[in-house]
């Protein structure tokens, strides 16, 4: 719930940016759907232990642990966008 998991602003941005090239939604919804799933995880097996965590923040530096390494850099794009 909107309770125990927040993604932050950046992390949208950041996954939009870095994560997808397409300009629809479906891949930016799997990647955001994959994050949450790692969370929830994440949730359910600390809790009851000594790191009981009841909420988890999610911003754009912890997105390498949920999603691993962006895939696309934009410097990427300007290079494959020249012709030649």
């Amino acid at each position: 719930t909107s309770d125990e998991v927040t993604v932050t602003d950046a992390a949208l941005r950041k996954i939009a940016a870095d994560y997808t090239r397409e300009p629809g939604v479906r891949q930016f919804e799997r990647l955001l759907a994959k994050a949450l799933r790692k969370a929830a995880t994440k949730l359910g097996t600390e809790a009851g232990t000594a790191d009981d965590v009841t909420s988890l923040v999610i911003d754009a530096p912890d997105l390498v642990d949920y999603l691993g390494r962006p895939r696309f850099t934009p410097e990427s794009f300007e290079r494959t966008a020249v012709p030649g």
